[in-house]
């Protein structure tokens, strides 16, 4: 059986709906995929991953398939709700995000997933999409960033930005 290792960033502030609607999603192509035994399609591993309540460590906090020791291929930064996460808040999964991506992993956003993904530094002079009620913010806050909430992904080739959020 082939895995695809996926993961989702939790981080505070960020809506827990959406975090779960992804790995509902992601379960969804899974299920797709067994029906289609014959295609060859991957198994998608998704795994939730959060900062320690007593240290400065990213642990992971859900595994839909344990046992496999393998560092995530693609990290989503889901939506977050009301105040953005700030940099001292997040600095400890800001670094894990950034060493991640040193080692190919692809980084991802979803809506104000942005944000965190600014933040890192690894959205510095490219174009991005995040919901369009945001764009401004974000280009505000993150000026070595390009905006464009016209279009609704923008795919990066290491980094991937989709504008709207699971309530769109």
């Amino acid at each position: 059986m082939m895995y695809m290792k996926s993961a989702c960033c939790v981080i505070p502030a960020h809506n827990r709906q959406a975090i779960h609607g992804l790995t509902d999603l992601f379960g969804v192509a899974n299920r797709i995929a067994a029906e289609n035994a014959d295609t060859r399609l991957p198994v998608l591993r998704v795994r939730h991953w959060k900062l320690s309540e007593t240290d400065e460590k990213v642990l992971c906090c859900f595994d839909s398939h344990p046992g496999y020791p393998e560092k995530p291929v693609v990290i989503v930064a889901p939506p977050c709700l009301g105040e953005r996460p700030e940099d001292a808040v997040i600095r400890p999964m800001l670094n894990w995000l950034r060493a991640r991506h040193a080692r190919a992993a692809i980084l991802a956003s979803v809506c104000a997933g942005a944000f965190v993904l600014a933040h890192s530094g690894a959205l510095d002079g490219r174009t991005v999409t995040t919901h369009w009620c945001l764009a401004e913010e974000l280009a505000g806050r993150f000026p070595a960033v390009r905006i464009d909430a016209d279009r609704l992904v923008i795919d990066d080739g290491d980094i991937v930005t989709a504008g709207a959020d699971g309530m769109d």
